[in-house]
């Protein structure tokens, strides 16, 4: 119990320095991989907290996270970046220093309120987790423009109700269904994004001249 509890933390740990770092990064690059590993992150953590009595709904989360969130959807959104010659966001709404100041009340905020939780030491670590994650996917949606980095932000948001589901256990299927819906939405808007730079890949020449 103490090794799980520990390995807990670590991993936690782990989780909200990537958070921190998609905080206050503005490469697009380094963002995808980073929320990669965070996904990647979370199905470790579902597997290390179940161990050898993982349910159904925590096998599908663990498998969707390690599957879709961290390699499937940060492919395609590492191709788009590429594709799309995107490399930076040089002007978010929110500076990047106020993000990674956010990003550290929020910790903060998580930490103090976990106290006052009727919980053990295993649910107060995975509230800590979840809204350190939740929350500023949140923020990074609504400071941030680029269609990148809002996709990213979905996928930190679906990895904090991942979280957050493992703390409710027993109506973990409710999250499951939820994560799926968010799994659809991001994958539409990856068509999205595709579809966009294939139009612009293929303009007719006369539209190139007018629009120089």
């Amino acid at each position: 119990m103490i090794e799980i509890i520990y390995c807990e933390k670590l991993i936690i740990a782990f989780i909200i320095g990537t958070v921190l770092f998609a905080l206050s990064t503005h490469r697009l690059f380094s963002l995808v991989k980073t929320v990669a590993l965070q996904s990647f992150l979370v199905s470790t953590l579902t597997i290390v907290l179940e161990g050898g009595d993982i349910t159904t709904y925590g096998l599908i989360i663990a498998l969707s996270t390690l599957i879709i969130r961290s390699l499937f959807i940060p492919s395609f959104l590492v191709y788009a970046t590429r594709r799309g010659n995107i490399k930076r966001e040089l002007n978010p709404l929110i500076g990047y220093r106020a993000s990674l100041l956010f990003g550290l009340i929020v910790i903060a905020i998580a930490y103090i309120w976990s106290g006052y939780l009727d919980f053990d030491i295993t649910k107060k670590l995975l509230f800590i987790g979840g809204m350190t994650l939740i929350i500023p996917a949140l923020f990074l949606l609504m400071a941030r423009k680029k269609a990148i980095t809002q996709v990213s932000s979905y996928l930190m948001l679906e990895n904090g109700i991942s979280v957050v589901g493992l703390m409710i256990g027993k109506n973990m299927q409710y999250v499951v269904e939820f994560g799926i819906l968010l799994d659809i939405l991001i994958c539409v808007m990856l068509m999205t994004i595709l579809i966009n730079q294939i139009n612009q890949l293929y303009i007719p020449e006369d539209r190139k001249k007018i629009e120089k």
